[in-house]
């Protein structure tokens, strides 16, 4: 089990990244504009789908492996050296390729864009270094050293990207010295984690390294096999609508959509940090036979996400277009965009941790399904969509993916459990503050000009109108007083370390 300090420091960490990569990326589109933001987009989304394999589904495998396994720590680090040295060998021959026929045949053939092909190249050299560092990962985990796994992923990798980025761009490297800043970044990370595994699990004279020790490498090819199919299909409804805009668009208009889309995924974190307990919740209670507890615990999931996206929801589509202030004059955001994209984010970011009612009761096969169907039906609508609506017709036709995949999965929970406790009021919380975010933009135009004043009062008014409407009409007493009890808290603990600061 995660010991707490591991887990305040994993929680610590990834919102550190969060936030440092927010700020980073806004700051990248601002430098490079919308033709040199899409083309860094473009080459990330592919290396996207490729570092989902990159690790060949061996981190996964691997953490269940050493999680059942008996042998000593010693044999395990030995059987995590045959695995790195397999991915390393892989990924190697797999960058090789890339640099030498893949990128220039995607430029050639797919992504006219100038230079394209070195751009891909720059950013395919991480692949190595992230497929050890998946793997690394995933040993720590099992090993009980997940401190040093979030100090290296998550707290050094973001912060040698973050100056290796400020360094390039004042060089003048542009895009691609974004691409590379990625590519030191990831491979300070996977160096640094190497080194602190070596030294944390090295044996002691109570331990000896036996010969028997360095075991053959365990043979996870079938399992690691099955989930890197079923990473690759999830990532592959992430990324295809970029990967689709990209061959139909000039690189500005892929700027465009991904400046929105970064925004977009802020929807998602808190339903990400809210179901992290939910998988194994769902898992414990099904196995118990408590269907009745995991219609709860699945309907307290989905009202409690629902109430906290919904104002983001709400804001991102009704002021989508105002994002120019912050991404500047260069970048140009249609307004059905916005809402695509923000109604995108909000169905897979509350519905999407619904997939544990499948994956947590031996229904993986049919979730994979569900997944491959919504992938090749949000492709296809990419492709027909994206030659005459651009940016906005990807945004719905991902958006129609979303829908189908959540709500198949949402039928299915609710077939097998016995059905869903989530009422009908439930969803009033975003129709109701799209109702206020519309009001308030009316406003804003009228009254206002489109710059920062108007935009930074309209969001204190906006908010104050939220507060009040989860406040009088959506928040029930119990929930109203639970927040209460918070703030007070929270409010003595902070008055009680004042004495200390002076």
């Amino acid at each position: 089990m995660t010991r707490g300090r591991d887990a305040g420091l994993y929680a610590g960490g990834l919102l550190f990244q969060q936030v440092t990569a927010f700020g980073v990326g806004v700051a990248a589109a601002r430098w490079l504009g919308p033709q040199g933001y899409g083309q860094v987009s473009l080459a990330r989304a592919i290396y996207g789908v490729a570092v989902i394999l990159a690790p060949l589904g061996l981190d996964l495998s691997l953490l269940r492996h050493l999680g059942q396994s008996g042998a000593s720590r010693a044999a395990k680090l030995a059987q995590v050296q045959g695995l790195r040295r397999l991915t390393l060998a892989v990924n190697l021959a797999v960058f090789a390729g890339m640099a030498l026929v893949g990128a220039p045949w995607l430029q050639t053939h797919l992504y006219r864009q100038p230079g394209f092909a070195l751009d891909l190249t720059i950013a395919f050299a991480a692949l190595p270094f992230a497929a050890d560092l998946a793997v690394l990962t995933a040993a720590c985990r099992a090993l009980e050293r997940v401190a040093q796994a979030s100090l290296a992923s998550l707290y050094l990798q973001t912060a040698v990207r973050t100056a290796a980025l400020g360094a390039l761009l004042a060089l003048g490297l542009g895009a691609r010295g974004v691409l590379a800043a990625t590519v030191i970044g990831v491979a300070a990370a996977d160096l640094a984690l190497g080194a602190l595994l070596a030294r944390g699990v090295r044996p002691s004279g109570a331990e000896p390294t036996a010969a028997s020790d360095r075991g053959p490498v365990p043979n996870l090819s079938g399992y690691s096999g099955w989930m890197a199919a079923m990473l690759l299909t999830y990532g592959g409804l992430k990324l295809v609508d970029v990967l689709v805009l990209g061959h139909f668009r000039p690189a500005r208009e892929v700027g465009d959509y991904a400046a929105v889309s970064a925004i977009a995924q802020l929807i998602c974190l808190y339903p990400t940090a809210l179901s992290q307990t939910l998988g194994p919740t769902v898992a414990r209670l099904y196995a118990a036979g408590d269907r009745a507890g995991v219609r709860r615990e699945l309907g307290r999931y989905l009202r409690l996400s629902s109430l906290t996206c919904s104002p983001l929801l709400a804001a991102l589509a009704v002021f989508g277009p105002w994002l120019d202030l912050v991404f500047g004059r260069r970048f140009h955001f249609d307004p059905w965009l916005c809402f695509a994209l923000a109604s995108g984010a909000y169905v897979s970011g509350v519905l999407g941790p619904m997939s544990v009612s499948l994956s947590m009761t031996g229904r993986h096969r049919l979730e994979f399904a569900i997944l491959l169907t919504g992938a090749l039906a949000s492709l296809a609508a990419c492709v027909l969509l994206a030659p005459r609506w651009g940016g906005a017709g990807v945004a719905f036709a991902t958006l129609g993916g979303y829908l189908l995949v959540n709500g198949a999965r949402a039928a299915v929970s609710a077939r097998v459990m016995g059905g869903i406790d989530m009422a009908w009021a439930d969803l009033v919380a975003p129709l109701a503050c799209l109702l206020l975010a519309l009001a308030w933009r009316g406003l804003a135009e009228r009254f206002g000009a489109h710059d920062w004043p108007t935009a930074l009062l309209t969001a204190a008014g906006l908010l104050a109108s939220y507060l009040i409407l989860y406040g009088v009409t959506l928040l029930s007493a119990e929930e109203t007083a639970q927040l209460r009890a918070l703030s007070r808290r929270r409010w003595r603990s902070g008055a009680g370390a004042a004495p200390s600061r002076s």
